[in-house]
């Protein structure tokens, strides 16, 4: 278990059409290296896509990512899907997280 903080994703409402999202992911001391590939969805015809995607790999035990997607769309649910990659040497932990949902 290398994880301390698991893939803390959030969305929230910016001007216009703008939504802005974020990743923070923390290590435990024997981390080495956190991977992020965080995802925008968006729900509609009944199924969440992904809209956007952002993604980091930093060499030590944090790593945070974020980013704005400029095309929500008024009345459509978004959420972040982080999946987040710690390792420690050769091994390493996968971690899926959701984050709540925004409706735009």
């Amino acid at each position: 278990d290398f994880c301390l903080s698991r893939g803390l994703g959030d969305v929230y409402k910016r001007q216009g059409s703008n939504i802005a999202y974020k990743c923070d992911a923390k290590g435990k001391s024997t981390a080495t290296k956190i991977s992020i590939y965080l995802y925008l969805q968006e729900y509609s015809n009944g199924a969440w896509s992904n809209v956007d995607v952002v993604t980091k790999a930093v060499n030590g035990r944090s790593a945070y990512v974020s980013d704005t997607y400029s095309s929500a769309v008024s009345g459509r649910k978004y959420r972040t899907e982080a999946h987040v990659y710690v390792y420690s040497g050769s091994k390493y932990e996968y971690l899926e997280v959701n984050s709540g949902t925004l409706i735009f």
